[in-house]
């Protein structure tokens, strides 16, 4: 869900999508009053179905972030952070090595007064697994800001992060 915007005047997006099968970008944050700060972007949508091997090298990223909040010549009344996107990979062996990071955090407010964006959703499915190290995963919601009696002091939810398993290509019969 994206973040609201200065004093709760300006909601974020609503919360969407499916935790397994990510297919929507994240929701945009909420403006600030009037014709001050806008929300933040939502991050996009990454889906990845590859037919054989998936392989993220040490220092590679994949990125579905939201924006932060966006203020108005440094006023109090700025937007809420835009929630994280979706990224959903399926393949038939992934290989992934410490340092590789898939992220897909929410965005945080420009300022003392907005919401922070929730994280977005990252699926993997694969059919095997034959990583020689960790891969970071984050879906960290944004931070928001307080400072003022009447604005949101919330910080964006976590997002999910899925590790599926796909079954092995082949024919299943089943005798009674």
């Amino acid at each position: 869900m994206g973040g609201p915007g200065y004093a709760s005047s300006g909601l974020g997006g609503t919360t969407n999508d499916d935790a397994n099968a990510p297919a929507l970008p994240g929701s945009g944050g909420g403006c600030g009053n009037a014709n001050y700060g806008g929300g933040g972007a939502g991050g996009g949508l990454i889906r990845l179905v590859v037919n054989k091997i998936a392989t993220l090298k040490a220092g590679s990223r994949i990125e579905a972030d939201g924006a932060a909040g966006r203020n108005f010549t440094n006023s109090d009344r700025v937007g809420g952070g835009g929630a994280g996107g979706g990224i959903y990979l399926t393949c038939k062996r992934f290989v992934g090595e410490a340092g590789a990071t898939i992220s897909a955090r929410g965005g945080m407010s420009a300022r003392h007064t907005g919401g922070g964006g929730g994280g977005g959703r990252i699926a993997i499915w694969r059919v095997t697994d034959q990583s020689t190290g960790p891969v970071s995963t984050d879906v960290t919601g944004g931070m928001g800001r307080s400072g003022n009696a009447d604005a949101p002091a919330d910080r964006g939810l976590n997002g999910t992060i899925v590790w599926g398993w796909l079954p092995a290509p082949g024919t299943v019969i089943t005798l009674r």
